[in-house]
């Protein structure tokens, strides 16, 4: 196992173990052969999860395969990509997008599910259960322009299908700006996700759509989005954290009125934060660190209450 590249962690259901995203071997074109694995929440050896399921080699994404555990703790949705999804080469590296799908795969590597299986130009990404696991949120993005280079990809829009496959719900669709890191709040009444304008002055902006009246509406602004900053939101529902790469610093927003305050990793200068989650009992948060092209998983435990009761 090669135990650099340890990308996008998420918490078990029952806090001992972190799955998250690697190269399955070193080398060159490592960000074309990822797989899922997982680790103690303790600490330890990387075990890869099985990759070969039902005759495919499921290919994971480095950013936005969401890769998040069932309420039930028993299957993973991810963005995941196979052999046969693959839309050209470019000498010989594979393009994964823009044919990704969502995925079910058992925790044990048994059994694994196409939930999306369109084959358009389309990129199903960035999938979240429902707290009670009858739904999945995702992004498709879509190819309207066939003009357009390859892989590149001109509508963002938030769709939801059940758990069992079928037909989806549209929730919202931005073709002047991207969509990136949605997620489900544990309370089950919305999906916090962000937006970035395509075109200057480039505004980056949270916001959550209310499942219970279709209302789409924007928190605040914030500084950083992009594929590589994640979103987790606390027991309660009612702050957002995400990573701010630069800053080495984990910054959480209110819902109620849009602030944010900074939580301080004390990280060495040289060292970028990317991609988060917050554990289900609230007490931690786990993200990845990166040093000189080495990755590795940071916690950060006993930070201040951010809401006084």
């Amino acid at each position: 196992l090669n135990d650099c590249w340890a990308m996008q962690p998420r918490w078990s259901q029952d806090g001992n173990r972190i799955i998250y995203v690697t190269p399955e071997s070193p080398g060159p074109g490592g960000g074309y052969r990822l797989v899922l694995a997982s680790v103690p929440a303790v600490g330890g050896k990387g075990k890869l999860l099985p990759k070969d399921l039902d005759g495919k080699t499921i290919r994971q994404l480095g950013n936005q395969s969401g890769n998040r555990l069932s309420p039930d703790g028993n299957t993973i949705v991810t963005a995941a990509w196979t052999a046969e999804d693959t839309i050209g080469n470019i000498g010989n590296r594979y393009i994964g997008l823009p044919t990704t799908h969502i995925w079910k795969i058992s925790l044990d590597g048994n059994k694994s599910e196409k939930i999306t299986n369109e084959n358009r130009s389309y990129a199903d990404v960035c999938p979240s259960w429902s707290p009670d696991g009858e739904k999945i949120a995702f992004i498709r993005m879509k190819k309207l322009n066939e003009n357009l280079p390859l892989g590149a990809l001109d509508s963002y829009s938030i769709y939801t299908v059940n758990s069992s496959g079928g037909d989806l719900k549209l929730l919202i669709s931005e073709s002047d700006k991207w969509i990136n890191s949605p997620v489900w709040s544990p309370d089950g009444k919305m999906i916090a996700y962000f937006t970035a304008g395509k075109n200057p002055p480039n505004a980056k902006f949270m916001n959550i759509y209310n499942l219970e009246n279709g209302v789409a509406k924007v928190v605040g602004e914030v500084p950083v989005a992009g594929t590589s900053i994640d979103l987790a939101l606390s027991p309660d529902s009612r702050l957002i954290a995400f990573n701010d790469r630069e800053g080495k610093v984990i910054k959480v927003m209110n819902i109620d009125n849009g602030t944010i305050e900074d939580i301080q990793t004390n990280l060495a200068d040289d060292i970028s934060i990317y991609h988060l989650d917050w554990s289900l009992d609230g007490k931690q948060f786990v993200f990845g660190g990166e040093k000189g092209g080495i990755t590795e998983f940071w916690f950060l435990e006993d930070f201040l209450p951010l809401i006084k009761k």
